[in-house]
């Protein structure tokens, strides 16, 4: 509040006149409700016409015709009690300082207002001893650590999502808050290092006047570094965290998949249509893979172990030792020896095994091979496996047999478990098209062996490989294809296959979140660039202070022969470095605060989500800094030299 902080003069002479603290008060608050109150109306009316315009601009780009633009009554309240609360807590601190001054401060005009050195002098009374801002922050903290320490384990038993979720949200606000204060410690030596990485061509003397400018007023700038380095630091957490959902999306199809572009038969995947296997077109496939320059090579997988035998089979399972493993059962393939040269890189994460990563698949191949699996490394603690040591897979096998043979309806059945030998030639956390993870939580776990091991698993039912159901067809295709070639392959493909399965094309699914994700960047943008507005005006107040209170200095450095273009620069320098140390603190809170969400994720789905940088919000923050400090600072720097320097002296 400008006319809080600049108006102490006024403020002494209305108390020296009789005026009674509290009535000098609600004059204050009278006045910031007649900005705010205006502001609050205007507001809402200028959100339900930005809410249809977005509507009507992106709504048809992001399919949300259905939502509606008019805002919702929760938004409305919520609305009004931010813009009628704002007011109030914005001049709680302004008002405590202006009339914590005595008398004799408020009404001398002779002594600068800006102080370099504080004294303050605490007495060890017994009725103050009692810290009350001490006491509240223990509250908050205690309050936070119950709710925490018995909110995550009712949670936790109770699987209730929502809890959880805002047990993780507290702690992330936390975390920010946290940092924000602790990074106001360093505030001093990232506006030092900016004045020297910055300025170190300007002139030694202004150099020096900015570096005491700041310690001065380094009191009074707290606020506006805390609202720049809180508000960016969410925004930049929130670009973060929206990304990374995009990304967690991308990476998702990838990794269940495996590749970009693969045909897929009629019964895998959950697709709708005849049971039938890849089998009748495979000859076809590889005759079209060889020849195409589009393919740069392929692999097969093949059906898991329990569908190539339905329906008489069920409930795979792997065991050792006695020690029974059936998390929902295992699922073995059969697949190529080049199968994760296929693949895409990135997702393969080996625990254990002799042979290097991408060639581990190709052991199953070797002379040693027959036999050998790669098997999950959750196996490795609950089966008690290691590298070379055998296990045992089994499935159960329905038997029917009819007790009458006159009666068609008369079935007795039976099943019995038939074991087989595996023996473990790696061990892997995560792969890309199949489900691998050291967590017991994840169902159904995959098993990979090679295609004349899977026939011998099979106890005499298929009598060689080319009697293997196939369910997969994975290419690698070229990356510099355009989207007529793609078309073009995909209508081959899928001519190849009719009847028999389908084509999935990786891109054509994610072709709908790249335009989504394009409208993110420019919203989060736009948003830093609000938020940098609104801090604004606690900028703007901050320098109006700042020079208004230093008019006596200004007029001795404009006496001892400083030029007004030198005070200008002075102080523009001073808020440009402000607002952009704030910033680059803000960014950096941001940023860890996203790197720590980004673990997260990445543990959660166990994909390699990369951690990207928020580029064009950098930008925006850079840009900003030089556009609004030069706001900020030039009206009260050029009316106070513009004046004559006798004029600036008699200035109150």
């Amino acid at each position: 509040m400008i006319n809080v902080d600049s108006r102490t003069f006024e403020i002494g002479v209305m108390r020296m006149i009789g005026s009674q603290r509290t009535g000098v008060i609600m004059m204050l608050l009278s006045h910031a409700f007649l900005y705010a109150i205006p502001s609050w109306f205007f507001g809402l009316a200028l959100a339900q016409v930005a809410a249809i315009g977005i509507k009507a601009g992106v709504g048809p780009l992001l399919g949300i015709e259905d939502v509606s633009p008019t805002l919702t009554w929760d938004g409305i309240v919520l609305g009004c009690l931010l813009g009628l609360l704002a007011p109030v807590l914005a001049s709680i601190l302004p008002i405590r300082a202006a009339l914590g001054k005595n008398l004799h401060d408020s009404l001398d005009t002779r002594q600068s207002k800006t102080q370099a050195v504080k004294v303050e002098i605490s007495r060890a009374d017994q009725g103050k001893s009692i810290s009350w801002e001490m006491v509240a922050i223990g509250f908050c903290l205690a309050l936070f650590g119950a709710s925490v320490y018995y909110g995550l384990p009712l949670a936790l038993l109770t699987m209730n999502l929502g809890i959880l979720i805002n047990i993780f949200f507290l702690l992330l606000v936390s975390m920010l808050l946290g940092m924000v204060f602790l990074c106001l410690n360093l505030q001093s030596f990232v506006e030092t290092a900016l004045i020297k990485i910055l300025f170190f061509w300007e002139n030694r003397a202004v150099r020096a006047i900015l570096s005491k400018n700041l310690i001065a007023h380094r009191p009074r700038n707290r606020k506006t570094s805390i609202m720049y380095a809180l508000s960016l630091g969410f925004i930049i957490f929130i670009s973060i965290t929206a990304t990374i959902q995009i990304q967690t999306i991308e990476y998702a199809k990838q990794q269940s998949h495996g590749v970009y572009l693969e045909a897929i038969a009629y019964n895998s995947r959950g697709s709708d249509g005849e049971s039938r296997s890849l089998r009748d077109s495979a000859a076809h496939l590889e005759r079209f893979a060889n020849i195409d320059p589009r393919i740069e090579s392929y692999a097969w997988v093949s059906q898991d172990l329990s569908s190539a035998l339905q329906p008489s089979v069920s409930d795979t399972l792997a065991t050792h030792n006695g020690n029974l493993f059936i998390r929902n059962g295992a699922k073995v393939y059969a697949v190529s020896p080049n199968i994760f040269d296929v693949m895409i890189p990135g997702f393969l994460n080996v625990d254990e095994s002799k042979y290097e990563d991408k060639y581990i698949a190709r052991a199953l191949y070797q002379e040693d091979g027959y036999g050998g699996a790669l098997v999950p490394s959750l196996y490795k603690a609950k089966l008690g496996l290691s590298i070379g040591k055998e296990f045992l897979i089994g499935y159960r096998v329905q038997r029917q047999t009819n007790r009458n043979q006159m009666e068609a309806t008369a079935i007795e059945s039976d099943s019995y478990t038939y074991y087989n030998t595996l023996r473990a030639e790696g061990f892997i956390k995560a792969a890309p098209g199949f489900r691998f993870s050291p967590f017991p939580l994840v169902p159904r776990q995959s098993i990979l062996v090679s295609f004349p091991t899977f026939v011998n698993l099979t106890g005499g039912r298929f009598n060689s490989t080319k009697d293997v159901p196939l369910a997969r067809f994975l290419m690698k295709v070229r990356t510099d294809m355009n989207k007529t070639s793609r078309d073009s392959l995909k209508r081959s493909l899928n001519d190849i296959t009719s009847g028999t399965g389908w084509i999935f094309d990786y891109q054509q699914d994610v072709e709908p979140l790249k335009i989504p994700s394009l409208i993110l960047n420019y919203i989060f943008s736009l948003t830093t660039l609000i938020a940098m507005f609104i801090c604004f005006f606690s900028l703007m107040s901050s320098m109006f202070t700042n020079v208004y209170e230093q008019t006596k200095e200004i007029g001795v450095l404009r006496a001892i022969g400083v030029s007004t273009f030198r005070m200008r620069k002075v102080y523009i320098y001073e808020a440009f470095v402000l607002v952009l140390a704030s910033s680059l603190l803000g960014i950096f809170i941001g940023l860890a605060i996203g790197y720590a969400m980004t673990l997260q994720q990445s543990l959660f789905t166990q994909f390699p989500i990369p951690f990207n940088f928020p580029w064009p919000i950098l930008l925006t923050v850079l840009f900003g800094s030089m556009l609004f400090s030069l706001f900020a600072s030039w009206t009260p720097i050029h009316h106070v030299v513009s004046m004559q320097v006798v004029q600036i002296f008699r200035y109150i």
